[in-house]
């Protein structure tokens, strides 16, 4: 999977998840609802969903998930610190975009 397939997820997490993201939100869950109340474009919130699923379906192991949070989506939130795999949250994360109730 390309950077470019994976445009509107990066810039949900590069521009969501930022350095600062912290100073923003309490916790990721508060970022994701803040994201989607700006979009409000369902259409555009489940394509993103489906990003993450493809994205996770691309790579093959826990770590390059984590390395790729990072270097591929510029995701600065690490969801280990919370007790999460990477790929558990960002299974969550498609899920609430969805429209899945968690």
């Amino acid at each position: 999977m390309t950077e470019s397939q994976l445009s509107e997820l990066k810039c949900l997490l590069s521009g969501y998840f930022h350095q600062d993201w912290v100073l923003e939100a309490n916790e990721p869950d508060e970022v994701v609802s803040r994201f989607m109340e700006s979009t409000k474009d369902g259409d555009e919130l489940k394509a993103i969903a489906t990003q993450i699923r493809s994205f996770l379906a691309s790579r093959h192991s826990e770590a390059v998930i984590v390395q790729d949070l990072l270097a591929v989506l510029g995701c600065y939130y690490l969801p280990s610190a919370d007790g999460m795999s990477a790929s558990a949250w960002l299974r969550k994360v498609a899920d609430q975009l969805s429209g899945n109730r968690i």
